[in-house]
């Protein structure tokens, strides 16, 4: 049995998708076209066949994909499997750090469950993504909560314990490449009147760690709405995205990807760059930069959206 469904005019593929439940990238493929925000100029017809396949309906000019000029290498990264440190504690690896590359790790502490993690030879930044608990280091004993960020200086060892009675701690760690800029070990907290500010493109955002005390990496939270995206732009630094909540596309040198919660998106400085919410709830992440983003570092690429 063959479906057929009608793609609205001045809708977006993304939002059409969305409401007639089909899969973004293979209608993408099916009518030919790499920009799933840009609004239609003409309704569209695609037929499905029992085996969920689509096919594009009457469509005399369709633009067939063209081959992608290649994202740099590495751009999507999602977690490894966890490695048990102890009962209670596990890591998990989601980007393996370098010499000349910042490496993410998410640690997870389940409640009432404590790990000590030794000093390093880079310096770290723990931000707290969900749960509570208490970390105690160089000039450290604190209470921390979702949004905070702790930074620990090189050679500095952490403990991290979770609250009893409260969800699991989750921490994703970031580590970069030792500068000396690190201004000693301490926690940013969340200032829970903060809230976010409506940006140039169409994302709501969150300043979270970006001051001089650590010049070599920002933190900020971002929140985009359903059907909404950024224009495209490319940033004069290294970029990293971790999502946190909802599902959406980026798109990263020409290439797009489908993300979700726990990936983690590479964007190296100068390369054109966007997201989307495709999917029915708020999407958020959080953008990590180094070094530490500035307003001057931001371009928008072409006429936006």
């Amino acid at each position: 049995m063959i479906r057929e469904h009608t793609l609205r005019r001045h809708a977006s593929l993304a939002s059409e998708a969305r409401r007639l439940e089909l899969s973004l990238p293979e209608l993408m493929n099916a009518l030919g076209f790499q920009d799933p925000w840009k609004p239609l100029k003409q309704a569209l017809t695609v037929q499905q066949d029992g085996a969920g396949m689509l096919r594009a309906v009457g469509l005399t000019q369709a633009r067939r994909p063209k081959p992608p000029h290649g994202a740099p290498t590495g751009c999507f990264h999602t977690p490894s499997s966890g490695l048990e440190l102890k009962p209670g504690v596990a890591l998990y690896t989601v980007l393996a750090g370098s010499r000349d590359r910042m490496g993410f790790d998410v640690l997870r502490v389940d409640p009432g469950a404590w790990v000590e993690l030794q000093g390093r030879s880079t310096d770290r930044r723990f931000v707290v993504l969900a749960g509570e608990g208490n970390v105690v280091g160089e000039g450290l004993d604190a209470a921390v909560r979702a949004g905070d960020v702790v930074r620990v200086r090189r050679g500095h060892p952490l403990r991290v314990a979770a609250s009893e009675g409260s969800m699991p701690m989750r921490l994703l760690i970031v580590s970069t490449p030792t500068t000396g800029q690190l201004k000693g070990s301490h926690v940013c907290a969340l200032d829970p009147h903060a809230s976010f500010f409506k940006a140039v493109e169409s994302c709501e955002i969150n300043q979270v760690a970006n001051d001089p005390r650590d010049p070599a990496v920002s933190v900020v939270r971002v929140r985009v709405e359903v059907d909404k995206g950024t224009a495209p732009h490319r940033v004069d630094v290294n970029e990293r995205y971790f999502i946190t909540r909802g599902t959406g596309f980026v798109e990263v040198g020409g290439v797009q990807r489908e993300v979700g919660p726990g990936d983690l998106i590479s964007i190296p400085k100068g390369v054109c760059q966007r997201i989307s919410n495709t999917g029915e709830e708020t999407m958020e992440f959080y953008a990590i930069c180094a070094s530490a983003f500035r307003k001057t570092d931001y371009h928008e690429v072409g006429g936006g959206r």
